[in-house]
C-alpha cells in the first residue's frame, strides 16, 4: 500500500486514541462517580478488596492468632504504605485494589510472607484480612 487513504488514517488514529481515552476516561469515571465513593472510612474501603468477607474474617482471625498482633496494628501498617494510603484517600475502589495488589507483589519480593493452612500469603493481604475482623 503506497498511499495512505483517509479511511486508513482514521482507523489508525482510532487505534492509537482508544487506549488513551479508556485510561483517562476510567480515571475521570472513578473520581466523578458517586457510587464508587464510600462514606464508611478507610476500613470498609480496604475490606471491599475481598468479595467474601466471611472467608476473609476467618483468615484474619487465623493470622492474628498466629502472629499475636492486633487489627489496629494491621491498620497502622497499611496506613504506613504510601501507595495504599493515597489510594484510600482517593476513595476509588479500583485504585485501592491496584495499590493492594502492588503492595502484595512487593511483599513477596521483600520476603514479607506468612504461611497459613498451606497457603503462602503476603503481609499486606493478611493485614487487609485482619481488618475484616473489626
Amino acid at each position: 500500500m503506497n498511499r495512505w487513504t483517509r479511511r486508513s488514517l482514521l482507523f489508525g488514529g482510532a487505534l492509537i486514541a482508544l487506549p488513551v481515552i479508556g485510561y483517562y476516561g476510567g480515571k475521570l469515571f472513578c473520581r466523578g462517580n458517586l457510587l464508587l465513593r464510600t462514606q464508611k472510612g478507610d476500613v470498609s474501603l480496604l475490606t471491599s478488596v475481598y468479595p467474601d468477607v466471611a472467608a476473609a474474617r476467618g483468615l484474619g482471625k487465623k493470622y492474628l492468632g498466629m502472629t499475636g498482633t492486633t487489627a489496629t496494628a494491621a491498620l497502622k501498617r497499611l496506613q504506613g504504605q504510601n501507595l495504599v494510603a493515597s489510594a484510600v484517600e482517593s476513595a476509588c475502589m479500583a485504585d485501592v485494589a491496584v495499590a493492594v495488589e502492588y503492595a502484595c507483589r512487593s511483599d513477596f519480593k521483600e520476603g514479607r510472607i506468612h504461611c497459613i493452612d498451606g497457603w503462602i500469603l503476603a503481609q499486606t493481604e493478611l493485614d487487609v484480612a485482619a481488618l475484616c475482623t473489626i
